[in-house]
C-alpha cells in the first residue's frame, strides 16, 4: 500500500532505493496495518485556544522580523 501510494502521488519523478528483493516484499505485502501517527490528536490540538494564541504570536513575530529586515524581504 505504501509503495502504491508513493508512486501514484508523485508529481514528476519517483526514485525507489533498495534491492529488487526488498521491493518485491513490499509489493507482495497486501496487509493493511493500522497506523498510529497521532495525526488526529495533532489536528484536535490545532483547535485549542492555546494553539491559536501561539500561532498568532508566531505570525506577529514573523511580521516584526520581516519589518526589521526591510523592504527586500520576499512577499513585501
Amino acid at each position: 500500500n505504501l509503495i502504491y501510494t508513493a508512486i501514484t502521488r508523485a508529481k514528476r519523478l519517483v526514485v525507489l532505493v533498495g534491492t529488487r528483493h526488498a521491493l518485491k516484499i513490499a509489493v507482495d505485502n497486501n496487509k493493511v496495518a493500522q497506523r498510529h501517527t497521532g495525526l488526529a490528536q495533532r489536528l484536535r490540538a490545532l483547535d485549542s485556544p492555546n494553539s491559536q494564541r501561539a500561532a498568532e504570536k508566531a505570525r506577529q513575530d514573523a511580521l516584526a522580523v520581516a519589518a526589521a529586515l526591510g523592504p527586500g524581504m520576499p512577499g513585501r
